[in-house]
C-alpha cells in the first residue's frame, strides 16, 4: 500500500492544455477528463495558448482546434512543435478537409487528429496514449 502512495507522489504531474474557442467544447472535454487526473489548463486561441505554455512548468499534452480566430489550429501547434518538441500535439477539428488536415499531419508532426464531433472512448485513449508517448519521450524510451 505505501508503494501505490510512494509511486503516485514520484510521477510527475500530466498537465494537458486544452486550445478552442468554443467554450462549450473546452467544458465539455474539461469535463470527460475530470477523473483523469490530469491539470487541465484552457485557453481560447492559439496566442493565449502560447502564452499558458510558457508560464506552465510542463505542459504534457496540448489539444487544439482546427480552426480559430487569429491563428490557425495547424499554425498553433506547428509553433508549440518548435518550441516545446516534447509536447505530444493533438488536434481536434470540425474541419476535415483531407489536403489541409494531411498538411496539419505531416508540417506539425501531430500525434493523432480527432474529428468533432468526438467519439468520448477514443478521445480518452489517445490523451492516456499520448501521456504515456510523452512519458516515454523524457526517458528517451522510444
Amino acid at each position: 500500500m505505501n508503494i501505490d502512495i510512494k509511486q503516485k507522489q514520484q510521477r510527475p504531474a500530466r498537465t494537458l492544455l486544452l486550445v478552442d474557442d468554443e467554450r462549450s467544447i473546452l467544458s465539455s472535454v474539461k469535463r470527460l477528463l475530470r477523473n483523469e487526473g490530469y491539470e487541465i489548463l484552457t485557453a481560447e486561441d492559439g496566442l493565449s495558448g502560447l502564452d499558458r505554455m510558457a508560464n506552465a512548468h510542463d505542459v504534457g499534452v496540448v489539444i487544439c482546434d482546427g480552426l480559430m480566430l487569429g491563428m490557425t489550429g495547424a499554425e498553433f501547434l506547428c509553433e508549440v512543435k518548435d518550441r516545446y518538441p516534447d509536447t505530444v500535439r493533438i488536434l481536434l477539428t470540425g474541419f476535415t478537409d483531407p489536403e489541409v488536415t494531411n498538411e496539419a499531419m505531416r508540417t506539425c508532426d501531430l500525434f493523432k487528429l480527432l474529428s468533432k464531433p468526438w467519439d468520448d472512448t477514443e478521445l480518452l485513449q489517445t490523451v492516456r496514449a499520448a501521456f504515456r508517448h510523452h512519458e516515454s519521450l523524457r526517458c528517451g524510451v522510444s
